[in-house]
């Protein structure tokens, strides 16, 4: 899987580098669109990732501010995995139907990431890898209080433990 991994980072410098991918910044996150089928549901996309991060905005406790600040971008690529990356300030995704369907599950994910990005940002690079199950669990829990500043919170915890990261 590392090896793969190394690929579709290589990839995506390259398709960067190009400037032939679709890049357009949502509430001050920016979406690249690095797929093989990029034209065929870019605009579908937008209007996912604009409502999820209006679900975030409706929260309170600072959630806006935590994903604004810590997630520079959101990547749709063609990888069967999703990742973050805290020197990219990065989530890298498919966009799966469940993410298509529930924007409020694709907001869960990006305050994971963010929560996960910031964490790990707050070590030196040498020190990331032992602080990444902690920064997991962390920001796991932040999850977890995301989802209680909305009404349906015991359901969406349930959906959580039993799908989430």
């Amino acid at each position: 899987m590392g090896l793969r991994l190394q690929w579709e980072r290589c990839k995506l410098t390259v398709r960067l580098l190009s400037g032939r991918y679709p890049e357009r910044s949502i509430n001050g996150i920016t979406l690249l669109d690095l797929r093989a089928d990029r034209f065929m549901d870019n605009d579908q996309l937008e209007t996912v990732l604009s409502e999820a991060l209006e679900h975030i905005t409706a929260a309170r406790a600072g959630f806006g501010e935590l994903v604004s600040s810590h997630l520079r971008q959101v990547v749709a690529v063609d990888a069967p995995y999703e990742s973050v990356s805290p020197l990219a300030r990065s989530y890298y995704t498919t966009f799966p139907a469940r993410d298509r369907r529930s924007t409020f599950y694709l907001a869960c994910k990006l305050v994971w990431a963010a929560t996960f990005i910031r964490l790990l940002r707050n070590h030196a690079w040498w020190r990331r890898s032992a602080r990444t199950k902690q920064a997991r669990a962390a920001a796991r829990e932040a999850q977890f209080r995301f989802v209680r500043q909305f009404p349906d919170a015991e359901v969406w915890e349930d959906y959580l433990s039993r799908h989430g990261e």
